[in-house]
């Protein structure tokens, strides 16, 4: 009544949709399965993204000295000040995501287990500090699982938990996230939000993943090819006018 529709036509299409997926299965093989690719490609993604930065950070020498081979033997110090500089961005950027994570994930424990007192509460705490490797959709997504179960101990304690992820996200989102990440990359909390945005537009879902150390390996190529040699020969123009 609420939507308009008749009761027995709604039965009727429910009917015809559940008889054509009993007769014809493979109709639906092909949406599930390209959901199936898309989870599986997200999912490699985000192993291969954490992977190569755990080993660019920890073992940069091979790549250092590949990419300095390069360059003219006369800028390879400055090459090699650059690279150290991406590397240290790289390196805070896994020490922040470390930190926030295991801040939401003790945040929410103490909330779902000793407020609640909702089971599971550890999995869904470990899930959602896991999550933040996204930023801002993973809290999203990871608020859905212990709401719906929570749902089925009862409404309220539903609506408990809602009210917990809203709060803990919103302290996240304005206060961890961005305190930590500025503090670790050195960067902005606004430049950080705002270059998030536009990462992801550029390089779709997979970008969200990446975008801080994007964003501070564009920092430190902007401030070593541009700012620092416009500065120099600023200085050097007014040295010689005096």
């Amino acid at each position: 009544h609420v939507t308009g529709e008749r009761p027995g036509h709604v039965a009727h299409q429910v009917q015809k949709d559940v008889s054509k997926y009993l007769h014809d299965p493979s109709h639906y093989l092909g949406p599930l399965a390209s959901i199936g690719l898309s989870a599986a490609g997200v999912v490699a993604g985000l192993v291969i993204a954490v992977i190569t930065a755990y080993y660019i950070a920890s073992r940069p020498d091979p790549l250092i000295e590949g990419v300095l081979s390069l360059f003219p033997v006369a800028r390879r110090t400055d090459a090699r000040r650059v690279l150290e500089r991406m590397r240290g961005a790289i390196l805070g950027w896994l020490r922040g995501v470390l930190l926030a994570m295991l801040i939401i994930g003790v945040l929410l424990y103490l909330a779902l287990a000793l407020i609640v007192g909702l089971k599971f509460a550890l999995f869904f705490a470990v899930l959602s500090g896991v999550a933040e490797v996204v930023p801002y959709l993973g809290a999203l997504a990871s608020g859905i699982p212990p709401v719906a179960y929570a749902l089925t101990v009862s409404p309220g304690t539903a609506l408990a938990v809602l009210v917990i992820y809203i709060a803990v996200h919103q302290i996240e989102a304005n206060v961890i996230g961005p305190i930590v990440m500025a503090r670790t990359v050195h960067l902005h909390p606004a430049l950080i939000a705002l270059g998030v945005v536009a990462v992801g537009e550029v390089f779709g879902f997979l970008g969200l993943l990446i975008a801080i150390p994007i964003i501070s390996i564009l920092v430190v190529l902007v401030e070593e090819i541009w700012v620092k040699p416009h500065e120099a020969r600023t200085v050097i123009a007014v040295e010689g006018g005096e």
